[in-house]
């Protein structure tokens, strides 16, 4: 090995100018994940740093949801060349990424993995609706948030969109006689009108503003945003 040779490899690694540059094999990983995201209405793919400078990790969840994340794949980024951590599969070309990208996508679990996705986006989503009384206790109402309130939800977190969106949840627990109540974990029971704020929605890894709200027997009626718009 030459003098330059030495230094053109320590270079590639370490000089930060040269971390600067887009890689063309990193790049299309991310094209990857971007057109799903684009052409699926259940998935949410992102390729996301890993544990070292140059460890990629592709992970995918349900697009209505923060909080189900599972890396799929991870990826050794070279200058010249990107490495399955996996299958130790290596590629050299942005036409092989696309390839082995491609060959996961119909010849894996990932096919599986998108019909769960599917379910979680179609179902109710767990939520919390947190707030404090007249006494300045804090307290939460667990909800049960429908699917298209959470995927609005999610796509206003993700364009950073400033307007607001009404919410109605489903409290979750024994609803008691009088309908201005309902069961509220960690207390007993709480009344309508004990209620000083409820301040926020936090519901599959989203949390958003509550504006105002309305209590409607086991419902709650909530106006809401993204925090600090």
């Amino acid at each position: 090995m030459s003098e330059n040779d030495w230094r053109e490899r320590l270079r590639a690694i370490a000089d930060p100018r040269d971390a600067e540059k887009e890689n063309p094999l990193e790049s299309a990983i991310q094209e990857f994940a971007a057109e799903l995201n684009r052409v699926s209405p259940w998935v949410q793919a992102d390729l996301v740093p890993g544990g070292h400078p140059q460890l990629r990790s592709f992970v995918t969840g349900p697009k209505t949801r923060r909080d189900i994340r599972n890396v799929m794949l991870s990826f050794w980024i070279g200058p010249d060349r990107v490495r399955s951590t996996g299958d130790k599969r290596e590629l050299k070309s942005r036409e092989e990424v696309f390839v082995y990208l491609s060959e996961f996508a119909t010849d894996s679990a990932f096919p599986r993995a998108i019909e769960e996705y599917k379910a979680i986006c179609n179902a109710n989503t767990p939520g919390e609706l947190h707030g404090t009384t007249t006494d300045r206790k804090p307290f939460l109402f667990p909800v049960q948030v429908p699917p298209s309130a959470q995927r609005q939800m999610a796509d206003r977190w993700r364009s950073h969109a400033t307007d607001a969106l009404d919410v109605e949840a489903q409290l979750e627990g024994e609803e008691v006689a009088d309908t201005r109540s309902a069961y509220i974990r960690g207390l007993d029971v709480l009344a309508a009108q004990t209620i000083a704020t409820i301040d926020r929605l936090e519901s599959g890894g989203y949390t958003m503003s509550v504006l105002k709200w309305q209590m409607d027997g086991s419902r709650i009626l909530a106006h809401v945003r993204l925090p600090g718009r």
